[in-house]
């Protein structure tokens, strides 16, 4: 997950006889289920095998993309943000994905459609957490009102 920002998370098995465990990390946990009999899990299998890709919590407003010279292929990721849509040209930093749980914070350097060159910041935020500029106007206000 630290390597692929459209992946929310993973899951594993480990088999050990005929008992099963089944591991799911995202970036706000690490969980794994108690060994059970690999018979019983047949039903989850085929109900996650069925699932599409936004189903299975993959990140709708991401895409990746290959491109490709004489020498090299370069991944490049495509992000919509409302209706705009940005262009990695290159990672400023991605070390915050590196945590085995966490907000998973990237920052790319970007193209808009227009060709003007911006920073974009890609993290998991917990749901009722407010966004940074909210966050920053609060701790403004809260001075000026001092």
């Amino acid at each position: 997950m630290c390597e692929d920002p459209l992946c929310r998370f993973t899951m594993g098995i480990t088999i050990k006889n005929t008992d099963m465990r089944i591991w799911h990390h995202s970036h706000a946990l690490l969980s794994v289920l108690e060994a059970t009999e690999i018979d019983k899990v047949i039903s989850l299998f085929y109900s996650i095998g069925s699932k599409t890709a936004e189903e299975l919590r993959w990140d709708p407003t991401v895409k990746r993309i290959w491109k490709q010279d004489s020498t090299e292929i370069q991944i490049q990721y495509e992000f919509m943000i409302g209706d705009k849509c940005f262009i990695t040209t290159r990672e400023l930093a991605t070390y915050g994905a590196d945590a085995m749980v966490g907000r998973s914070t990237r920052v790319y350097e970007v193209t808009d459609e227009e060709g003007h060159t911006v920073a974009i910041k890609d993290t998991w935020r917990d749901k009722d957490r407010k966004h940074e500029g909210e966050i920053l106007e609060m701790i403004f206000q809260d001075i000026w009102d001092k």
